[in-house]
């Protein structure tokens, strides 16, 4: 009987990694908001503080993670993350200040990204051929983190309270991330990755053993293609969740009950993996950044459905917003983690990837910020969702122009294929 390609374990662990971690903070983040905001007499652009300082504290640290994740052995910096989320989650869960947990959540994310990161950049160095479908599926861990994650926040918040749900959470963090990494293998041996590409390919081997030097920080900032292809995706990331942590506090300000409003991460999350199957089949295949345009249309439709209704909100017409925001959403990452290793190699996906983090987090942090600050001082959403339409349009047109640019694995293919023809 054949063994299992040992790459598709590191896939598994980066599934449950982001299922857990995900859906217990941004993709549960709205279960939070009006308990917290509550208990430490917060205003709405105040809570959202939390996701912003989050994702300030990826950007700090996710160039660094990935830098390292392209240069040293996995395993001690994935412990070390997932020994450091766990003891964040519980002091989160402990703490009664607002300036403690200020810190706590600026180091949560930065921990995450330690842990996960370099798994992603794993899966990238055991996958060449299906590389595409890898990538695809181990972002499932996103949707999985709306459809089973964000009902069990919600069930613990509603019976046992906030501080509880955290606690637990940490205390899952920490099972699910150390043990298996314990016994996972790090790097595919030549001959693997050779039967992986294609065992029929003379070249395959040498192919595996070639490790190319990862590109520099300064070579990649120098790159329009980068600013293009790294501006584009943070626009419909951010406006992502922007919305996911605005639906459920109008869900229940319109009087949806608040484990009722769990389930629009619920949908999302199916609506996410279906998506996922279908581009699993095709991720080698199609053109990325096509696909990417395609999901930022979708966003795009989303806010203007939501800007039509946002002042007499129905369960119905925001679960529908979900199922979209899922399929967008679902879209983006594997394509985005994708068109990176394709664009810029696999020796430097570690290094652009991270390089990328704090474009994606700046956004997040404004996006976040300007949507609460649009309800405090409107009483609702429309002027944020207006918004978020006109920039869905420009990140597709955005993503469009980085088509004319030329990337150092694009111009390694060229040569390869005219070598191949002489």
């Amino acid at each position: 009987m054949r063994r299992i390609y040992h790459g598709w374990n590191l896939v598994a662990y980066l599934v449950a990694g982001q299922a857990l971690l995900v859906g217990a903070t941004q993709t549960a983040f709205g279960l939070y908001v009006l308990p917290v905001s509550h208990e430490f007499g917060l205003s709405r652009a105040d809570t959202n503080m939390a996701i912003i300082l989050m994702n300030l504290g990826s950007a700090v640290s996710a160039p660094l993670i990935g830098w390292l994740a392209d240069r040293l052995p996995a395993r001690p910096m994935i412990l070390t993350g997932a020994v450091a989320v766990g003891l964040s989650f519980t002091t989160l869960g402990l703490s009664h200040s607002v300036l403690l947990s200020a810190i706590v959540l600026l180091a949560l994310i930065a921990a995450d990204g330690a842990a996960l990161r370099p798994v992603a950049v794993l899966i990238v160095r055991w996958f060449e051929a299906r590389r595409g479908r890898a990538l695809t599926f181990g972002a499932m861990g996103l949707s999985l983190a709306g459809i089973l994650v964000a009902p069990v926040v919600g069930f613990l918040i509603g019976n046992f309270g906030w501080r509880a749900s955290v606690l637990t959470s940490g205390a899952a963090a920490a099972t699910i991330l150390i043990l298996p990494a314990l016994f996972l293998r790090f790097r595919p041996r030549p001959e693997e990755l050779a039967r992986e590409m294609n065992p029929e390919t003379p070249a395959a081997l040498a192919i595996a053993t070639d490790r190319p030097t990862p590109l520099r920080f300064a070579a990649l900032l120098r790159m329009p293609q980068f600013w293009c292809i790294g501006i584009a995706i943070a626009i419909p990331m951010s406006v992502s969740q922007a919305v996911a942590i605005s639906l459920a506090p109008i869900a229940v300000e319109s009087g949806i009950p608040i484990t009722l409003a769990a389930t629009f991460a619920s949908a999302a999350g199916i609506m996410a993996i279906t998506g996922k199957v279908g581009l699993a089949l095709i991720a080698d295949k199609a053109n990325q950044m096509l696909l990417l345009v395609v999901a930022f249309c979708i966003g795009a439709v989303e806010n203007l459905l939501l800007f039509s209704v946002a002042t007499h909100a129905s369960y119905p017409v925001l679960l529908g917003c979900a199922v979209l925001q899922g399929l967008s959403s679902g879209m983006l990452m594997p394509l985005f983690t994708v068109t990176l290793a394709r664009r810029f190699g696999a020796a430097s996906f570690g290094t652009v990837f991270g390089l990328m983090a704090p474009i994606i987090a700046v956004l997040n942090a404004l996006f976040a910020r300007f949507a609460g600050e649009v309800f405090d001082r409107t009483g609702d959403y429309r002027f944020a969702f207006a918004t978020f339409v006109g920039l869905e349009i420009f990140a597709a047109v955005l993503m469009f122009s980085a088509n004319r640019f030329r990337t150092p694995a694009v111009i390694a293919a060229d040569l390869a294929a005219a070598q191949a023809r002489a």
